[in-house]
């Protein structure tokens, strides 16, 4: 159960639907697609301004530019790159993008969206880019006050690269997009074997 915008949510996919995906595979032509989002592309240098002085308010910024946040291992650098708020597109939750880099080239970016109230319409503006899902689904939920209502999820799977689609994140007002390259899942699955065998084990 989690808090949102001090609505209680419970999300009862798994009792609710069958939460199966449908599967398709994508054309010749998706396949083709630059694997990017709004302008930032996998395997390429991050090539936008610093944020003066750190600043990560999009109300204080002017143009898009990136702060970074964490450095870790392996040569990956975690960004927020910021866009001005009067300027940034409607879909970005809060005009902050989350963009991994990994020996300084992109080869992640994400972003968080408003929910079940736009799902429909990031989904349609993410067909019309990478083509038909490879896979897809809705599942369906239920807040504490009983109001129903349901969460579309998508996934397209490229020659090197990945989407993702969550229409809800486990909160009504809240979804998630992300683009991921081979290179940064290969990076995510080494990470987490490497956390696995230091765990303590019972």
């Amino acid at each position: 159960m989690v808090q949102a915008s001090g609505v209680s949510l419970v999300l009862i996919g798994a009792i609710l639907a069958a939460n199966v995906w449908q599967y398709g595979p994508a054309s010749a032509a998706e396949s083709r697609q630059k694997a990017s989002l709004y302008g930032i592309e996998l395997g390429t240098p991050l090539n936008i301004p610093q944020c003066p002085g750190g600043e990560i308010n999009p109300l204080l910024v002017h143009t898009s530019c990136k702060n970074q946040t964490i450095k870790a291992e392996d040569g990956e650098t975690k960004w927020l790159v910021v866009f001005p708020f009067f300027h940034s597109p409607p879909m970005v939750s809060d005009q902050v993008l989350l963009v991994t880099t990994i020996s300084g080239r992109v080869e992640a970016i994400s972003f968080a969206t408003d929910g079940v109230r736009v799902q429909d319409e990031i989904f349609r503006q993410l067909v019309a880019k990478f083509g038909s899902p490879t896979a897809s689904r809705v599942d369906a939920a239920q807040n504490a006050f009983g109001a129903h209502f349901q969460i579309r999820r998508a996934r397209w799977v490229f020659d090197g690269f990945t989407v993702s689609f969550d229409g809800s994140d486990g909160k009504i007002n809240g979804g998630a997009v992300a683009i991921k390259s081979a290179k940064f899942t290969a990076a995510e699955r080494a990470l987490q074997t490497r956390r696995s065998a230091t765990e303590p084990k019972m």
